[in-house]
C-alpha cells in the first residue's frame, strides 16, 4: 500500500509551498514523468527563466546524440543490427558489468534508437526504425544550410 504524506511549509513571505509525496512510488512516477517528457507530450517550465517553455526539441536531439557518444552504446547498437537480443548476449558480447548494461541500455532506449520489450525476468533489445528514421531527420535539420544568404556579422 502506498503511503502519501502532504507537506505544506511557508518557503518566503506570503509564499507557500506544498508538496506530495508518495513513498514506495515516487521511483516509478518520475521515470514515467521523465519518459512522458521525453515524448514532448508535456514541456516543463521553470520560473528563474521568466516562465519560458524549455526548448524540447534541443532536448529531445540531445539525448538522441547521447545514445552515439559512447563506444559502448556504439558496439551494442551495431550487435542489434542482426536482430533482437536478450541482454544476456549483450552483456557477453560488451564485457561490462550489470549495471553499467542497465546505464547504457536506458540511455538508448530513452534516445528512442532501442525498443526494450520484458518477456519474464529477461528482457529483449532491438533497435527502432521510427527511432532511426527520427535521428536521421535530426541530423540533417540540424545540420542544413540556410539557402538565403546573409552577410558576415565582420561584413562592412
Amino acid at each position: 500500500m502506498a503511503m502519501v504524506y502532504l507537506r505544506i511549509r511557508k518557503r518566503a513571505k506570503d509564499q507557500w509551498f506544498i508538496s506530495l509525496v508518495i513513498l514506495p512510488y515516487i521511483k516509478i512516477f518520475l521515470n514515467i514523468l521523465t519518459n512522458i517528457y521525453a515524448m514532448n507530450i508535456i514541456t516543463y517550465r521553470h520560473s528563474s527563466i521568466g516562465g519560458d517553455e524549455v526548448n524540447t526539441d534541443e532536448k529531445k536531439i540531445a539525448l538522441i546524440f547521447k545514445a552515439f557518444c559512447d563506444e559502448n552504446r556504439i558496439r551494442i547498437i551495431k550487435l542489434l543490427r542482426s536482430g533482437e537480443k536478450c541482454a544476456c548476449k549483450i552483456l557477453e558480447e560488451i564485457h561490462v558489468t550489470q549495471p553499467t548494461l542497465s546505464h547504457h541500455m536506458k540511455i538508448l532506449c530513452d534516445s528512442g534508437i532501442v525498443i526494450g520489450r520484458k518477456e519474464g525476468k529477461w528482457m529483449y533489445y532491438s533497435i527502432s526504425s521510427e527511432g532511426i528514421e527520427y535521428a536521421i531527420n535530426c541530423l540533417q535539420e540540424i545540420t542544413k544550410v540556410s539557402s538565403a544568404t546573409e552577410k558576415s556579422c565582420c561584413d562592412k
